[in-house]
């Protein structure tokens, strides 16, 4: 046998999503988990209305939105799906909500 063939269950398949920052700018934290990559939605307005953001085919996403200005804050919120073979499978991450601060 040369190798095993990995099956992957598309239903259940769903991504983990978490943020960490870097410059006050969120970066979402993914893993492929043998996919081609994520599409991921944004929604700036908090108004429950997710806009597509980016195809990203390698972890992690930075966002360099503009950032509200100093000393104001914004609440967005993020999710992804995973695409194989440019199709989105699976189902989507939860919704990962993140507070950008402005500053100087």
């Amino acid at each position: 046998m040369i190798g095993t063939e990995i099956t992957h269950d598309y239903d259940n398949l769903k991504p983990q999503i978490s943020v960490r920052y870097k410059a006050g700018h969120p970066e979402i934290v993914w893993t492929k988990q043998g996919m081609d990559g994520i599409h991921l939605y944004v929604d700036r307005t908090n108004s429950g209305s997710f806009a597509f953001c980016a195809h990203d085919s390698k972890p992690n996403y930075l966002d360099n939105t503009a950032l509200p200005p100093n000393g104001k804050s914004e609440v967005w919120q993020y999710k992804v799906i995973y695409i194989k073979n440019d199709e989105e499978v699976g189902q989507f991450s939860d919704v990962l909500v993140v507070t950008v601060v402005g500053s100087l």
